[in-house]
């Protein structure tokens, strides 16, 4: 199931909420038209995440501020990005993790069950 959201302010709960396949229209077809207004070729997501890549985000929480390095991540796991206030960070190891920052991760197929029972928050 895909949850359409159409206010962007929702996304961070869709994330909290464990919905992982969501949508904003509006800013997908914003981003589409602005790459072709520059004359990009957007690549699609689902083009470069293949085999045994999978990609994974959460919302971080309190126990989770931290500097990227000292985030306990499963094996063959790496932070992409982070976002912070609608700002896109390209992390290094010490950039710290703030409450409320949503990470993007990439891992092996092997380490997702590992990495989402991580990522999962109590209910």
């Amino acid at each position: 199931m895909v949850t359409k959201i159409d206010d962007p302010a929702f996304e961070h709960i869709c994330i909290e909420l464990g919905l992982e396949d969501t949508i904003i229209p509006a800013r997908t077809i914003g981003r589409h038209l602005t790459d072709m207004a520059e004359g990009r070729d957007p690549l699609e997501l689902s083009t470069m995440i293949r085999e045994e890549a999978r990609a994974v985000s959460f919302v971080a929480s309190a126990t989770d501020a931290m500097a990227v390095d000292s985030l306990d991540l499963p094996a063959r796991t790496r932070v992409v990005c982070v976002y912070r206030d609608g700002q896109l960070l390209v992390p290094d190891g010490s950039t710290p993790v703030r409450e409320g920052d949503e990470v993007v991760l990439i891992t092996h197929r092997d380490s997702l069950d590992k990495l989402q029972a991580k990522v999962r928050r109590p209910d």
